[in-house]
């Protein structure tokens, strides 16, 4: 008797495993790619957003504005002409990590007010 009821939940289980595997390779399969940025460790905070700008879009090259530090955070902020980059650093021990998830365009982003005056939005680089 106790056979008979043991085997329906057996078959039930070898079915269930492969299916619960499945969905996990799926989910993991699925998980977007890790920005490398975020784990890279750098000496200051300018260079850790520096990096994050220069994977970054813009309307021409990005150059630096500020740095608002508030102790082991900061946001560095890069201006292309047209648009606002800002950048969110965190200080973990003596390295700096940019969150590059978080960085912000201004709302303008890729529109420009003037075409003719505009070059191509693009990779153009940092300065300094």
């Amino acid at each position: 008797m106790q056979n008979k009821i043991l085997r329906p939940s057996i078959k039930k289980l070898l079915i269930l495993v492969p299916v619960i595997i499945i969905i996990l390779l799926v989910l993991v399969i699925s998980i977007p790619k890790i920005n490398i940025i975020d784990y890279i460790g750098y000496p200051s905070a300018y260079s850790a957003c520096r990096d994050v700008a220069l994977h970054t879009q813009g309307w021409d090259v990005w150059v630096y504005e500020k740095t608002e530090e508030t102790g082991s955070s900061a946001t560095v902020f890069f201006n292309d002409g047209i648009n606002i980059l800002s950048c969110p650093v965190k200080k973990i021990e003596s390295l700096w990590y940019a969150d590059a998830g978080r960085s912000f365009q201004t709302a303008l982003g890729m529109v420009c007010p003037d075409p003719d005056k505009c070059p191509k939005w693009d990779y153009h680089g940092v300065s300094p």
